[in-house]
């Protein structure tokens, strides 16, 4: 194609130019769709094309060069929707609809922060559609046992419809009472505790027992890992962050990118860097010198990459096909029927076009959360109650102890104040803290959090070291979930 080809030799400076007039117009033609709709689409597929030349060129332009801006004014904010402070009219829907429908296919034109309110607005919306005569909206509601957590929640799975898993959430526990969101949160980080341990048999562990994978033989009950999936899309869908330590490569899948050596040395170093040595070893002794054929050895089990497994060596010629079958074994034909259950449950609850636009490590964060903690920003968030302001001796004594926790022991704090050790996929920004004096407190109380709220209730110490001491014995127990 001639304009590709000349678009490819111009320097990067003229193409940022070029993909600058074409984003205003797409903008323009956005604020009145109705008539240009049409238009609309041809600059889309324009800039889609840029897009693709600068994947080619030597000096490519950064990708946020791509995206639009203030896409966000057509949509209402994540925390709105996530409190129900927004009641979103069919005008609203159609919009929703046509910008799912204009950026399915070049998502890379939409920043994170579009992607995270465009999929939590459409989950707002089928939510939405079911409410009562009253107005009020209809709930998935599980009534659990505490200690048959993961019996309670298959038997609740497996006795309602598929349509239900779109409705809202709610969980509560036999003679418990629950604060609004409390729960929810307590119910996902603790069932999916019990599931990924070993114990339970229902996954395969990686050798450093860092990650998990799909075994290549199920020991658990069919249709386990179909309501697995069923459990993390309603994580994803009432905006909650689930302990689900997989690699990169399960969210690849989900969103139809192929896994690659890279996510094989992710899940297993070893193995990964002796598939790059071997690809890297150019002599001609690499028979003699790395002694590997066409059969290896994976979950216990010795496979044949070719049907003469054995009697093929490993060579220059035919080591990238190795290599290739090796990873395709692991992530694609030894777990095709299990990834495959897990995947239909996951899209019973959500949108596969709208979980399309992100990227899989965009997919994983909203998931499982980041890993960027940024403890400063949390502290600088943080608003204070009652008798509590950033200059109070209790207030000062909590950050400088607070400073002087481990690492391991600031993510307890943060699991222990919002139920998820990972701040949420926008950052730390989206978490603020309150703290307030813990009403009738003695030097014997620990501080409590009301997860739902990110509200952490202090007593007022008499020393620094009693300070420390009950904190980090309440984050240690768990402290913020279940209080009498």
């Amino acid at each position: 194609m001639f304009l590709e080809s000349f678009w490819t030799s111009l320097p990067s400076t003229s193409l940022k130019f070029l993909v600058k007039c074409y984003k205003s117009q797409s903008w323009e033609y956005l604020l009145k769709v109705h008539e240009g709709k049409d238009k609309l689409q041809k600059l889309l597929r324009i800039l889609t094309l840029l897009y693709k030349v600068n994947g080619k060129v030597k000096t490519p332009i950064a990708e946020k060069e791509f995206c639009i801006k203030n896409i966000s004014l057509f949509l209402p904010p994540y925390e709105r929707l996530r409190k129900w402070e927004v009641l979103l009219t069919e005008e609203n829907a159609m919009c929703v609809s046509q910008l799912v429908d204009l950026f399915c296919h070049s998502p890379f034109l939409l920043d994170l922060d579009v992607k995270v309110q465009l999929f939590y607005t459409i989950s707002f919306l089928k939510k939405q559609t079911f409410r009562d005569l009253w107005g009020g909206v209809l709930c998935l509601h599980f009534n659990m046992r505490r200690d048959h957590i993961i019996e309670d929640a298959f038997h609740c799975l497996s006795s309602v419809l598929d349509t239900d898993f779109k409705k809202e959430f709610q969980v509560t526990f036999f003679g418990e009472t629950d604060r609004p969101g409390v729960l929810k949160k307590d119910f996902f980080l603790h069932l999916f505790d019990k599931l990924i341990e070993p114990d339970f048999g229902m996954f395969w562990c990686n050798e450093t027992s860092t990650l998990l994978w799909f075994p290549t033989k199920a020991s658990v009950e069919q249709g386990r890992y179909n309501f697995l999936g069923v459990l993390c899309g309603l994580a994803m869908n009432n905006y909650t962050t689930v302990h689900l330590p997989f690699p990169l490569a399960l969210f690849k899948k989900l969103v139809g990118v192929k896994p690659t050596l890279k996510d094989l040395k992710e899940l297993e170093p070893v193995i990964g860097k002796s598939l790059q040595e071997i690809l890297d070893y150019s002599e001609d002794d690499i028979e003699d010198i790395m002694c590997s054929t066409f059969t290896v050895s994976w979950d216990g089990t010795d496979i044949n990459l070719d049907p003469n497994g054995r009697d093929v060596p490993v060579n220059n010629e035919n080591k990238e096909q190795f290599v290739d079958a090796y990873v395709d074994y692991v992530f694609n034909l030894s777990v095709k029927n299990l990834f495959e259950e897990f995947k239909e449950g996951f899209y019973k609850v959500c949108d596969a076009k709208v979980v399309g636009i992100f990227q899989p490590q965009e997919l994983m964060e909203i998931m499982v959360g980041k890993e960027d903690y940024d403890w400063d920003t949390l502290k600088k968030n943080t608003l204070y109650g009652g008798q509590y302001h950033a200059n109070h001796a209790n207030i000062i004594m909590f950050w400088e102890v607070f400073d002087e926790l481990t690492p391991e022991q600031k993510k307890a704090f943060l699991l222990f104040l919002t139920g998820c050790d990972r701040p949420p996929i926008l950052g730390m920004q989206c978490i603020q803290m309150t703290i307030q004096v813990l009403n009738n407190f003695t030097q014997n109380h620990f501080p409590e959090a009301l997860t739902c709220h990110n509200l952490l209730l202090l007593p007022i110490y008499s020393s620094k070291e009693r300070l420390k001491i009950k904190l980090i014995e309440a984050i240690n127990h768990n402290r913020g979930f279940w209080k009498i």
